[in-house]
């Protein structure tokens, strides 16, 4: 059977067996309690609103409420905290960056080969010149001057 709640509209389709005829209902939305009508256009019969008409013993109060019953208790679920699952996806998703990371150093004269617009980006970390074929050789460094040629030895006088 379709029910709503008069207070919030909220609609609900609920088993005839769990509707029983004035059993009152409470809203999941709002916490509204209310005795359901159907919304499918089948009424339950109608409950009459004072089951002791002819008792004189609640004579003095006839708009005291039926007495509630206490609903058992049932206990609230426990607080999901993060478990493993999600600190092991984050850890497998932070090792995959390191392991990319690491692949396009290593690799990056290759990426820059199949791809040269990835030469700048290198270039702008200081990366794109690292292979000893790309970089172009060190001028040479002057080094000491070279000691002047020995003087020839003197001519020698003939005896």
């Amino acid at each position: 059977m379709r029910i709503a709640c008069p207070a919030c509209a909220a609609a609900y389709e609920v088993p005839d067996t769990l509707l029983a005829p004035g059993r009152r209902t409470r809203c999941a939305r709002c916490g509204h309690q209310w005795v359901p009508l159907s919304l499918d256009g089948d009424l339950p019969p109608p409950v009459p609103l004072d089951p002791h008409a002819g008792d004189e013993s609640d004579a003095a109060d006839p708009e005291a409420p039926p007495p509630r019953r206490a609903a058992p208790a049932i206990p609230a679920p426990a607080p999901a905290g993060p478990g493993w699952g999600l600190r092991a996806a984050w850890a497998g998703s932070v090792l995959l960056l390191i392991l990319l990371g690491v692949a396009g150093v290593i690799g990056r004269q290759a990426v820059m080969a199949a791809w040269p617009p990835a030469t700048r980006l290198y270039a702008a970390i200081g990366l794109a010149e690292s292979s000893p074929e790309s970089r172009p050789a060190p001028p040479a460094r002057p080094g000491p001057a070279q000691p002047p040629a020995p003087a020839p030895p003197p001519a020698s006088k003939p005896h």
